[in-house]
This record gives structure tokens, C-alpha cells and sequence, in this order.
């Protein structure tokens, strides 16, 4: 039973992560798109 339990986590911790990672990537992708709009309107 305890080793179902800890598999679960693994499985929720894993995916949280890959959440984090997308929305780092996404504001990474939104700060390239301000950098772009303040060069093109120069």
C-alpha cells in the first residue's frame, strides 16, 4: 500500500514539475515577445 502511495507522488510531483517548467518556458516566450515589440517600435 505505502509503495502505491509513493508512486502516486512521484507520479503528481513529476507532473507539477512539468507544469513549472511550462510556465517558465511561456513567460521566457512573453519576455521575448515585449524585447521584440520595444526593438520594432525603435
Amino acid at each position: 500500500m505505502q509503495n502505491l502511495e509513493n508512486l502516486q507522488f512521484e507520479e503528481l510531483k513529476s507532473k507539477l514539475e512539468m507544469r513549472i517548467l511550462d510556465v517558465d518556458f511561456l513567460k521566457l516566450l512573453n519576455l521575448q515577445n515585449i524585447f521584440d515589440c520595444i526593438f520594432l517600435s525603435f
